[in-house]
């Protein structure tokens, strides 16, 4: 049986252990750990996520997590600040593998990219095309076709399979030389045989129209490109080409810290390529669509260890993406394709 003086000691003895206990309490749960040297550091966290599932994710070789309909990543912490090796694989797809750097009391983040092996491709359209370009604006592809010693201009819906056709008391007439301009919302300028026109569109009657205009101010080539990236109502960073210094890079608008894929405020992300155009990935904003050399390639712009993937190879390929499509438009030596970025087994 317990004395009054025991039950005092007892008490006491708990009260000092609790205190001398919550110290450690409190730095287990900030992610303080002692390691086999008796030394005090701080752990760090690492996030992956993959917008597929079935993407199974590594981290060191281990297998952590097969991402579903309900996980699409996968968050560990309590690790010890270094180099975790994380690769993501999925059948069908290229293996997608980074090296990231965990340091204490933060989380890294990664999105992975993953892009089918081949290529999953169908034909829309075979013809005399010679050139090609799309709006920005809406869902309307321009093929220029040869015929004979002229030029005619071919829109095309690719969602619905249609061709616009000339509206009321219009023809659809051939030209020398055509030169494509500005896209706007439904409309298109152009300088036709050294002329300059206003294309309207009509979506709901599948028609467009022609007039010609006073000499505007239009942009006629990608020698100095600006695609911007707008949230709320503000813009958060552009990419920028500079065809004379061939050069891509992207730039931060805003004063608050840039997202984890943006090293700095001014990103270099190629130089010394020819490209033919570039535009988001679908449903993606820290990826990039390029066109050179003789393919379509997905570029990260995260520079850890950035990677590009091919999306298509041919000859001298040219591509377009619609605002909130999934599909890629391909045109090369005068075929039309649609390129899903999903395997065939996934689309």
């Amino acid at each position: 049986m317990l004395t009054r003086r025991k039950r005092k000691i007892l008490f006491w003895v708990a009260v000092f252990i609790f205190f001398a206990l919550t110290p450690f309490v409190i730095l287990y749960s900030l992610g303080y750990r002692i390691d086999s040297n008796f030394q005090l550091y701080s752990t760090g966290g690492i996030y992956i996520s993959s917008s597929l599932t079935g993407s199974e994710i590594y981290i060191n070789s281990e297998l952590k997590r097969t991402t579903n309909f309900f996980q699409s990543g996968i968050f560990v912490q309590d690790l010890s600040p270094g180099i975790y090796e994380v690769m993501i694989r999925k059948e069908g797809y290229n293996i997608w593998k980074k090296n990231l750097k965990v340091a204490s009391q933060f989380v890294t983040e990664a999105r992975s990219l993953l892009v089918p092996k081949e290529a999953n491709a169908r034909v829309l359209l075979r013809g005399a095309f010679v050139d090609f370009s799309a709006s920005s604006k809406d869902p309307i592809l321009l093929l220029v076709e040869s015929a004979k010693n002229a030029r005619k201009m071919n829109f095309y819906l690719p969602q619905t399979n249609e061709f616009l056709i000339p509206g009321l008391n219009q023809l659809n007439p051939e030209f020398r030389t055509i030169e494509i301009g500005n896209w706007l919302p439904q409309e298109l300028l152009v300088k036709l045989d050294a002329k300059y026109y206003q294309i309207r569109f009509d979506l709901n009657q599948r028609t467009f129209s022609l007039e010609t205009i006073a000499d505007p101010l239009i942009t006629m080539s990608l020698d100095n490109y600006r695609l911007s990236l707008k949230e709320d109502a503000g813009e958060d960073f552009e990419i920028t080409w500079n065809a004379s210094s061939t050069e891509l890079k992207a730039r931060w608008l805003r004063d608050r810290i840039p997202p984890y894929y943006l090293a700095s405020s001014t990103e270099p992300l190629m130089k010394d390529v020819s490209l033919r155009n570039f535009d988001f990935f679908p449903q993606r904003r820290d990826v990039l669509i390029a066109s050179y050399d003789n393919g379509i390639w997905a570029v990260e712009l995260d520079n850890r260890e950035r990677q590009a993937f091919p999306l298509y190879k041919g000859r001298k390929p040219e591509f377009a993406v619609f605002p909130f499509g999934e599909m890629v438009y391909v045109f090369d030596d005068g075929v039309l394709m649609e390129i899903s970025t999903l395997a065939r087994e996934d689309s």
